[in-house]
């Protein structure tokens, strides 16, 4: 995953701007939206329980709040990587080519605002898995920008 344009610097912004057990800032948020079109073509917010249009929240504690809660329930467990530990959803991810690791092994932080969509995509559910093929040429050619960049900077310093 970190081969993926916008991956890595993603990664660095969580590191270092999302604080934990709290929503992400709005820039990040945006950022880790967009990052989902554009691997996964589609949003986690794409991915939910289906209820009429005119449908209203019950109150928490009521009945029809245990049936909603049950609704919800029911139509998450239809995805692997929602209910299991980070490590396992890792390992889960990388038998479908996605790899949610570091250079050290350590799984990325974005796997959990990523792992959803991924899901979806393996489960032909909605959204698509990244092309390796694409990501392959992806990296080559930011590694040529880099090389030429390198090379210009080299030719002014003489």
């Amino acid at each position: 995953m970190l081969d993926i344009p916008g991956v890595q610097e993603l990664e660095d912004k969580l590191r270092l701007y999302a604080p934990k057990d709290a929503p992400l800032p709005p820039k990040i948020e945006k950022m880790v939206q967009n990052l989902s079109m554009e691997i996964f073509k589609i949003r986690s917010s794409e991915i939910s329980p289906e209820f009429p249009d005119d449908y209203e929240l019950p109150e928490r504690g009521s009945p029809e709040w245990d049936r909603y809660d049950d609704h919800c329930e029911e139509f998450y467990e239809q995805f692997e990587t929602e209910f299991i530990p980070e490590d396992e959803v890792v390992e889960f991810l990388l038998g479908f080519g996605l790899d949610f690791r570091d250079d050290l092994g350590n799984p990325l932080i974005c796997t959990e605002l990523f792992a959803l969509q991924a899901n979806a995509a393996i489960n032909n559910f909605k959204g698509e898995l990244p092309d390796a093929k694409s990501i392959s040429v992806q990296r080559w050619g930011k590694s040529l920008e880099e090389d030429a960049r390198l090379h210009l900077i080299k030719k002014r310093a003489r």
